[in-house]
C-alpha cells in the first residue's frame, strides 16, 4: 500500500504540471496568412483565423509585434457576415486599433457560443524588406509567441511578384516539424499542431531588382546569412535527432523492460513443476500448523482465517476448551440492542478456557495466539462499558479453570475493537507466522532476491526518470525519453511482484494441498471412496478454515453423516449448548461459524476483509 500511495502522489504531481481545464476555451482550427511583397519593400498581409469556441465569447484581441517594420496601416476586420466598423462602442460588429510601443493591438466585438467563426484581418507593414548589395531580404515573424492557445493548421504564403523559383531562397524558423516549399513567385511555410507560445518565422531572399524602393544597406549580406542559416540548420537537425532518439527511448525503454522482465521471469519466476499430478489427495499432505499452510498458500502472508484456524487447532490439541453458553440477560433495552449488533444475531456465547496444559512445545506464534485471545483479561474495560455488554457482574469462568484463563468470543470482539495497539498485536503475529514458515523452505530464495533487485531497479528508474523529467519540464522534447525510462521503471516495479516462486518442495506441497482442497469440496460426490471417520474430520476441518472451504465441508457432512445433521456428535474439546435454533450440523457447524467470527474480529482490527 505504501508503494501505491507513493505512485499516486507522483502521478498527481505530474498531472499538476499540465494546464488545467478552463471553464471556457478556444483554439484555432486553421490560420491562413497570405502576404505579398511590394516594390517599395512593404508587405500586405491578409490573415484569416478560424476560431473554435467552447463557451460564450464576445470579443477577441490580435497583437502584432512591429519590430523590423517602419510603420503599419490597418485596413479592417471582417467575418462571414461582412466587414466590421471601427468604433469605441464595444458593440458587436465593431473594432478598435491602437499602435503603441512597437506593437499594434486590435480588439473586435461579436457574439459567439460553442461555435466556429473565421475572422479576417488585413494590414500593411512598411520597411520590412532590406535591400543589400547582393540580395534582398524579408525577415518576418508571421506568428508571434503571444498566442496562448494551439493552432491545428498554419499556412503562410508569401508572394514575391516577378520572382522565379530559382531566384528564391527561404528558411523557416520555429517548430522542427515545419515545412518550407518554393514555387515561382511564392514561398509557403506550413506547420501542423502549432503549440501555444510558439512562433513561425520566415527568412526569404530574392533579387534586389524586385524591390527598388526598399530601404538599402551597403553590405554584402549573403555570406553572413548563409553562414547563420547553415549553423541554425545544423542545430535544428541536432534537435530533430534528439527528438527521434527520445521518441525511440519512449517506446524502446518500456519494451526493453518487458523483455528483461520476461527473461528474468523465465529464470526466476516460473513455478517449478510439481512431482504430484493427482486430482485428489485424501489425507493431510503434511502435519504442520494451519497458519503455516496459510503462508504456503498465500505467498508467505497469513490472513485472519489463519488465526481462527490456529485457535481451533490449539483447542483440538488440548490447550484450550471451547464451551457454548447461553448469553446473560442484558441489563437494559439499550444494552440488548447494542449486544445484538455486537453478536450479529447469534443466540449463544462461546467461551474459550485455557486448560493449563504445558505450552513449552508450542511454536512462538501459537503461544502468541493464545496470549492475544486471552489478553482481554489484562485490559479490562470501564465498569460502565462492561456492564453494557456483559452485565453488572463479570461472567464466571467454568469450574476448575484458573483465574484469568477464560474469555468469551463476545469479550474478545469488544476488547479487540476497544484496545489501543490491538492492530499491532495481529501485525506482530503475522510476522511470527512468516518467520516460522521460512523454516520450511517453501519459497525459492534466489527468486526472492531477484524480485527485490528488480523492484529496486524499477524504483530507481521510475524515480530518476520522473524527477529528472520534472526538472526539465520546460524542454518537452527531452522529457520524452525520460518518460520512457520512468514508464520502464514503473513496469519493472509493478511486474516484480510475480517474480517469485515456490521451491520444488513448496511446489509439491502446494499441489498436494490443492488436491486436498478439491477432496474437501468434492468428497460427497466420490461414491467409491470410503468416508473418513468423524474424528478425522475434526482434524480436517481445522485446515478447511485456512483453505476457506469450511462451510462447504459442513454442508457435505450434513448429507453424509447423520450424527452431524442431528448434532449428536461433538469433539471432546467442544461443548455445544442445547438451546436456540440450529440449521443442522451441530458442533461442526458451530466450529465453522466460530472460525468466521474469529476471522471477522481479526479483520476488523486490521482494517481488512477476510477471504479465501
Amino acid at each position: 500500500m505504501k508503494t501505491v500511495r507513493v505512485l499516486l502522489l507522483m502521478l498527481l504531481a505530474w498531472a499538476l504540471l499540465a494546464p488545467g481545464a478552463a471553464a471556457k476555451s478556444f483554439h484555432f482550427s486553421r490560420a491562413e496568412i497570405a502576404a505579398e511583397v511590394t516594390p517599395s519593400g512593404a508587405m500586405w498581409i491578409t490573415e484569416r483565423r478560424a476560431y473554435d469556441f467552447d463557451g460564450s465569447f464576445s470579443w477577441a484581441t490580435y497583437m502584432l509585434d512591429l519590430r523590423g517594420a517602419t510603420g503599419v496601416s490597418f485596413a479592417g476586420v471582417s467575418d462571414e457576415s461582412g466587414a466590421y466598423t471601427r468604433a469605441r462602442s464595444q458593440a458587436p460588429g465593431t473594432y478598435d486599433v491602437a499602435v503603441r510601443a512597437g506593437e499594434m493591438v486590435v480588439r473586435w466585438y461579436f457574439r459567439a457560443a460553442d461555435t466556429k467563426k473565421t475572422f479576417t484581418l488585413r494590414y500593411r507593414v512598411d520597411g520590412v524588406v532590406t535591400r543589400y548589395l547582393d540580395t534582398a531580404e524579408l525577415y518576418w515573424k508571421f506568428v508571434g509567441t503571444g498566442w496562448d492557445v494551439r493552432s491545428d493548421d498554419v499556412l503562410v504564403t508569401v508572394r514575391v511578384p516577378g520572382a522565379r523559383r530559382a531566384d528564391l531562397r527561404a528558411w523557416g524558423h520555429g517548430p522542427l516539424h515545419g515545412r518550407v516549399d518554393l514555387d515561382d513567385g511564392q514561398v509557403r511555410l506550413s506547420v501542423q499542431n502549432l503549440t501555444p507560445h510558439t512562433f513561425v518565422e520566415g527568412r526569404i531572399l530574392f533579387p534586389t531588382s524586385l524591390v527598388p524602393g526598399a530601404p538599402a544597406v551597403s553590405e554584402q549580406a549573403l555570406p553572413r546569412i548563409l553562414e547563420e542559416e547553415g549553423r541554425w540548420a545544423a542545430e535544428a537537425n541536432r534537435k530533430r535527432l534528439l527528438y527521434r532518439v527520445n521518441l525511440i527511448m519512449l517506446i524502446a525503454a518500456p519494451l526493453a523492460a518487458l523483455l528483461l522482465w520476461f527473461v528474468i521471469y523465465r529464470r526466476y519466476g516460473k513455478e517449478h513443476r510439481s512431482q504430484f499430478d493427482g486430482e485428489y489427495y485424501r489425507e493431510l499432505p503434511a502435519r504442520y500448523p494451519p497458519a503455516v499452510l496459510g503462508a504456503l498458500w498465500r505467498w508467505g502472508t497469513p490472513r485472519p482465517e489463519d488465526f481462527a484456524a490456529t485457535i481451533i487447532d490449539l483447542a483440538r490439541r488440548g490447550y484450550l476448551r471451547i464451551d457454548e453458553e447461553q448469553p446473560p440477560e442484558a441489563p437494559s433495552l439499550a444494552a440488548s440492542l447494542v449486544r445484538l449488533v455486537v453478536r450479529s444475531g447469534q443466540d449463544k456465547v462461546v467461551r474459550f478456557t485455557r486448560t493449563g496444559k504445558s505450552e513449552n512445545d508450542l511454536a512462538a506464534f501459537e503461544r502468541e495466539a493464545l496470549d492475544i485471545l486471552f489478553s482481554p483479561k489484562t485490559s479490562p474495560l470501564k465498569p460502565s462499558v462492561r456492564a453494557l455488554f456483559f452485565g453488572r457482574q463479570p461472567p464466571r469462568p467454568p469450574a476448575g479453570s484458573p483465574d484469568g484463563m477464560s474469555v468469551t468470543d463476545e469479550e474478545f470482539r469488544v476488547y479487540t475493537a476497544a484496545r489501543k495497539g490491538g492492530r499491532q498485536k495481529f501485525v506482530d503475529w503475522y510476522k511470527r507466522v512468516e518467520q516460522a514458515a521460512r523454516w520450511y523452505d517453501f519459497f525459492d530464495a534466489g527468486s526472492e532476491r531477484m524480485r527485490g533487485r528488480t523492484a529496486m531497479a524499477g524504483g530507481i528508474l521510475l524515480a530518476g526518470g520522473f524527477f529528472t523529467s520534472i526538472g526539465g519540464a520546460a524542454s518537452g522534447t527531452f522529457m520524452l525519453g525520460l518518460m520512457g525510462i520512468a514508464i520502464a521503471g514503473l513496469l519493472l516495479l509493478i511486474l516484480s511482484s510475480p517474480l517469485r516462486r515456490r521451491s520444488p518442495k513448496g511446489a509439491d506441497q502446494l499441489a498436494q494441498w490443492q488436491a486436498f482442497r478439491r477432496f474437501l469440496t468434492d468428497f460427497s460426490n466420490l461414491k467409491d471412496a470410503p468416508l473418513p471417520a468423524l474424528s478425522v474430520w475434526e482434524y480436517y476441518l481445522v485446515y478447511a478454515v485456512t483453505l476457506g472451504v469450511a462451510d462447504r465441508v459442513i454442508e457435505q457432512m450434513r448429507t453424509l453423516y447423520p450424527q452431524v445433521q442431528d448434532g449428536s456428535y461433538a469433539p471432546s474439546w467442544y461443548h455445544a449448548g442445547n438451546w436456540g435454533s440450529r440449521d443442522g450440523g451441530g458442533a461442526f457447524a458451530s466450529l465453522a461459524s466460530l472460525g468466521d467470527s474469529l476471522s471477522g474480529t481479526v479483520s476488523a482490527a486490521l482494517g481488512q476483509s477476510s477471504s479465501s
